[in-house]
């Protein structure tokens, strides 16, 4: 969880500079915390999940890895890859 905290504090910050270099001055705090809160949310929930998967991947037979391996590199390309999309896209949560 401290993990998850640097990493969107982290975050945060250097989007609140980009939008200052931006001259985005009025949203910049917005931002740099929907930035960070988006990113820290999204390593939180998925940073357990990523030792399963290795484990799963170190346990398949070398028989079974073509597909299955495939499927693992894009189960891994996506949990790395879609907290950065969502902040870049600009989703919102619709309550």
């Amino acid at each position: 969880m401290l993990g998850a905290l640097n990493r969107a504090v982290g975050y945060a910050v250097a989007a609140y500079i980009s939008a200052l270099v931006a001259h985005e001055r009025a949203d910049a705090l917005s931002v740099g915390l929907k930035i960070g809160l988006v990113i820290g949310i999204f390593t939180a929930v998925l940073g357990p999940f990523t030792p399963f998967i290795e484990w799963v991947a170190d346990h398949v037979p070398e028989k079974r890895m073509g597909v299955f391996g495939i499927g693992l590199i894009l189960i891994g390309f996506a949990m790395q890859s879609v907290q950065y999309w969502v902040a870049l896209l600009d989703v919102g949560v619709r309550p």
